[in-house]
């Protein structure tokens, strides 16, 4: 659930941009194939970078939300199993993380334009 917070969260602060400056970061963070017209099509793996390009998060946030977004995946069976590695109360938690950080910047960045 915390992952699907964080992309609304990401989602709306994109949004809060310009398609111009959506553009932009696209193209800086070298993401193929992303309409900047409608950020409510992409994904959290575009949100992140996105975000991050346009200083609505810091880089240690992304690289929370990053982890978050690799925690979310497991709730495939067989990518868990793939990947020896399983969603516990510590992902839970990690991803939980993400979202606070990523509230606590998005109140900082969009405070100062308001």
């Amino acid at each position: 659930m915390a992952g699907a917070v964080l992309e609304s969260l990401l989602l709306w602060a994109v949004s809060k941009y310009t398609e111009a400056q959506r553009a932009a970061a696209i193209t800086a963070q070298k993401l193929e194939n992303l309409d900047a017209a409608h950020p409510e099509a992409w994904g959290l793996g575009k949100y992140i970078p996105v975000a991050q390009h346009l200083e609505a998060i810091s880089s240690s946030t992304a690289q929370q939300a990053r982890l978050a977004q690799n925690f979310r995946n497991l709730i495939h069976p067989g990518r868990q199993i793939r990947l020896q590695m399983k969603c516990d109360r510590g992902t839970a938690r990690s991803a939980l993380a993400a979202v606070d950080l990523t509230i606590r910047d998005l109140e900082a960045r969009f405070a100062a334009i308001s």
